[in-house]
């Protein structure tokens, strides 16, 4: 009987492993999100390619880590038909691309569903997806050039448009980190340039590293960043500590893609397994960097450039009423005593600074004092954007919305 009992738990045990998915090629599965800690990949649908018994196209797997590689074991089992192409998942919450187009999105909590209609193919870009239920988007439609941000409350979503030009997000803790591509009429191809600005703070990104090539991570918990630079004509990758300027030339060479496994993050990159001449996942630790690096960033940056993402605070009204405390810290009292005019100025203050380009020719006048103003005009004129497109934050908006009250009662 006990021979018996072994034998059973033996098969038990391999039927077990068998499911688990050990042989196949990177290109089937895509990190998608989160369940709890546990990072979720996507099988996803390929011509040509002779699937084993437990790739199910469009079903959701947990990653394992196996050695260094990683191994797949199925999460969830998805109808493609019934529901979709998954896109993110936030632990209970699957969001799934009804129409395969990206302007339909059902979301699925628990079996509870809800469908939101976009505008645009929002989801046909990069995006982000944090562990609070953030999820921030790059679209690739030419629709927008603005990134967007989705937050999930069960099956309710708030969606705002960041006033932020970008693409590439990625979410790190309590930061976004993203991408433009650097404007400039010398330039026969756009090197990026890499930014940060705390989650919800959207009117003040921070410019970390000018003229990046191609690709780039940040490293978690640092200020550094492993990218690639063109250096006396060739390009090298490099660790960039963004604080001094400062860069150490390495031969690392990784995906610019990072996972949370265990609770800590990890590079997902790509590794050739010899046996069988496949492309597999692997997770490599985090790089340990002496943060002393010698080389300093002599670069010539060129100025002839189209100037974005500029912060507040080099968005200044020297010599004129206006500052910060007046624009975001006066109380209504305080606004009730200016005048009219001055109500005007301040309340188009806030889309001056996104670029809008005035009708009247006295804001036209007021504002294009200020050559922040103009180079915005210029770059906005360089990438086709509107006044259509100009995106202002949600604290600007209340603020906005409280000084026109003021206004239309003086």
């Amino acid at each position: 009987m006990k021979k018996q009992f072994i034998i059973i738990f033996s098969l038990i045990a391999v039927l077990g492993q068998s499911q688990e998915v050990i042989k196949y090629n990177y290109h089937v599965f895509s990190f998608i999100g989160y369940k709890g800690e546990k990072p979720v990949f996507i099988c996803n649908s390929l011509s040509n390619y002779n699937y084993s018994k437990y790739e199910k196209p469009g079903s959701l797997y947990f990653a394992h880590k196996n050695d260094e590689f990683l191994s797949f074991i199925l999460y969830r089992e998805i109808d493609r038909k019934a529901n979709g192409y998954a896109l993110f998942i936030q632990n209970e919450c699957i969001g799934f691309d009804s129409f395969y187009g990206g302007k339909t999105i059902t979301l699925n909590c628990n079996d509870e569903i809800r469908k939101f209609e976009f505008n645009t193919n929002v989801f046909n870009g990069s995006y982000a997806v944090s562990l609070n239920n953030e999820i921030v988007i790059s679209p690739s439609d030419g629709e927008s050039a603005q990134l967007e941000y989705l937050q999930f409350d069960g099956l309710s979503y708030k969606r705002i448009k960041i006033p932020l030009i970008g693409n590439f997000p990625v979410i790190i803790n309590d930061w976004l980190y993203f991408s433009t591509y650097r404007i400039n009429p010398e330039y026969t191809h756009y090197p990026l340039d890499i930014y940060r600005v705390k989650m919800g703070d959207w009117n003040n990104p921070e410019l970390l590293l000018e003229e990046a090539v191609e690709t780039w991570m940040p490293i978690p918990n640092t200020d550094i960043i492993y990218t690639r630079i063109s250096l006396n004509g060739n390009l090298q990758n490099v660790y960039y500590k963004t604080s001094n300027k400062t860069y150490e030339i390495t031969n690392d060479r990784f995906n610019p893609k990072l996972i949370l496994y265990d609770g800590k993050y990890m590079i997902l990159n790509t590794c050739k397994i010899v046996d069988d001449g496949n492309i597999k996942y692997c997770l490599e630790e985090l790089p340990r960097l002496n943060n002393a690096f010698t080389n300093k960033d002599n670069r010539k940056i060129s100025d002839n450039l189209i100037t974005v993402n500029l912060p507040n605070s080099q968005k200044p009204f020297t010599n004129t009423f206006i500052t910060e405390e007046l624009l975001y810290n006066a109380t209504e009292n305080e606004l009730n005593k200016l005048d009219k005019e001055k109500l005007r100025l301040i309340r188009n203050a806030f889309f001056a600074r996104q670029g809008y380009k005035f009708n009247s020719d006295d804001l036209l006048e007021f504002f294009g004092q200020f050559e922040w103003y103009n180079k915005l005009l210029k770059s906005y004129k360089v990438l086709g954007i509107n006044n259509n497109d100009v995106v202002i934050s949600p604290r600007d908006k209340e603020r906005i919305e409280l000084i026109l009250e003021i206004e239309k009662n003086k």
